[in-house]
């Protein structure tokens, strides 16, 4: 294990391998011993655990659990920790709550609480939005089931009309 200063860091910092994987980081600490400490505590939870920094976020339904393991012991009025389990509940049935935290977007949100709720002004209230055109440019997936019901019927008149004329 090799602990050193950087140029520009009045913190020490650590640099060590482990199973072939590399693991550097500061110590935070400005005192070498206490430095010494710090990156010991690391190499032995490389050693143990064998990932010393979390490589991959967290998925939606893992976060969820904890989640309501927080809203057990948190101090919050009854009503809101309600809310907050509906929420929950309403998201479990949706295809975002398999996804990694950090690949949901704004228009997945918006567009997976349109489809549960159905409800325009609670999307809105929900996600901030003081424009109905804003809440409506992300359900586009209910404007394309409305798209092809009109074409389909268009196309069911043209015929209607050119078998009629013959």
């Amino acid at each position: 294990m090799k602990l050193f200063r950087k140029a520009k860091s009045k913190f020490y910092w650590f640099d060590f391998t482990v199973r072939g994987q590399r693991y550097r980081g500061s110590t935070g600490e400005t005192r070498a011993v206490s430095a010494a400490k710090v990156a010991s505590m690391k190499l032995a939870q490389a050693l143990e655990h064998g990932d010393l920094f979390s490589t991959k976020p967290t998925v939606l339904a893992e976060f969820s659990q904890r989640f309501q393991s927080w809203l057990d012991d948190a101090r919050l009025e009854e009503k809101t920790i309600k809310y907050y389990r509906n929420g929950c509940r309403l998201l479990n049935a949706t295809p975002i709550f398999g996804m990694r935290l950090t690949e949901i977007t704004t228009e997945d949100a918006d567009g997976e609480f349109w489809e549960c709720t159905g409800n325009l002004a609670a999307v809105m209230r929900t996600m901030g939005h003081r424009d109905v055109r804003t809440a409506m440019h992300y359900q586009h997936p209910e404007l394309e089931i409305v798209r092809a019901a009109l074409d389909y019927s268009a196309a069911v008149e043209s015929n209607e009309t050119s078998v009629s004329a013959e």
